[in-house]
């Protein structure tokens, strides 16, 4: 039970990460589509 849990926090930690990078990954594109403008 244990280890599921720490999985669990694990994925969502992951998912966090992930969700952050496609964030910072979405601004630095919407800057250089603004600036080809």
């Amino acid at each position: 039970m244990a280890a599921c849990c720490a999985s669990r926090k694990l994925l969502r930690a992951m998912a966090i990460a992930a969700s952050r990078k496609a964030q910072r990954a979405v601004l630095s594109f919407e800057r250089i589509a603004s600036a080809g403008d």
